[in-house]
């Protein structure tokens, strides 16, 4: 078996099943559903760590590029996203939270503390630039299943939530956007696969088992925070006058 078939065909595929297991998580089911602002407001919170250490994964991932040219794609990568946790920040006041460290750094929010630590050691733990690229492809597929979804699910559930940023049409169209920069990392990837030891092209999908794995931990926890407190209002309503 060559290099190349070990590499990108493998690599890309290995990302396209992840993605569609992840996708059928029944946190996304949840969010092509009608949806409540209770559990917006439940689920919301609990992404704020990974959005804020998104910018810093990112800026991270880019500096240890070794070839110039691949650093400039992940530069532009980094541009692109540029700013999106403020619009996070904006719309998280636009729904009425109040989130503060003491808050982020609680139990309720481990399980997206545990997964942002797992992605950004990956970033560490890269040793070629197959794999750091391998990383931004990762990171746009799990993008896609949430904002592929989410703007219809907040439109849904109240009119007038056009002055949402981060979770609007305009930013999932930013992210559409990306299209051809992820094309231009696909090719580079195919370039590379050539030249690449089968153990680089391991190390590639590994990175991407592990990324979805942990991705797959956060997004369980939103569901389970939105399942508790539904679990809380039921029995809150049982009790007695």
């Amino acid at each position: 078996m060559t290099a190349a078939e070990t590499g990108d065909g493998t690599l890309r595929a290995a990302i396209a099943e992840e993605q569609r297991r992840f996708a059928a998580l029944p946190f996304f089911r949840r969010l092509e559903s009608p949806g409540t602002l209770a559990d917006a407001q439940t689920f919301v919170p609990a992404l704020t760590f990974f959005v804020l250490c998104f910018q810093d994964v990112l800026r991270l991932n880019e500096q240890r590029f070794r070839d110039p040219r691949l650093r400039a794609l992940a530069q532009v990568h980094r541009r692109e996203d540029a700013n999106h946790e403020q619009w996070f920040l904006e719309d998280v006041r636009a729904l009425g939270l109040q989130l503060d460290l003491g808050e982020l750094f609680s139990p309720a929010h481990a399980p997206t503390r545990d997964a942002s630590y797992a992605v950004m050691s990956e970033v560490h733990r890269a040793d070629d630039d197959v794999t750091r690229l391998a990383l931004i492809l990762v990171l746009e597929s799990t993008g896609e299943a949430f904002f592929s979804r989410v703007p219809r699910y907040v439109e849904r559930i109240r009119t007038g939530w056009d002055k949402l940023r981060y979770f609007s049409r305009a930013h999932a169209d930013v992210e559409q956007g990306h299209q051809l920069l992820e094309r231009e990392i696909q090719e580079q990837i195919d370039r590379l696969a050539l030249a690449a030891s089968t153990d680089v092209a391991a190390s590639a999908r590994a990175m991407v088992a592990r990324t979805y794995a942990a991705m797959t931990s956060m997004v369980q926890g939103f569901e389970a925070r939105i399942a508790g407190e539904a679990s809380r209002e039921v029995v809150t309503l049982e009790l007695p006058a």
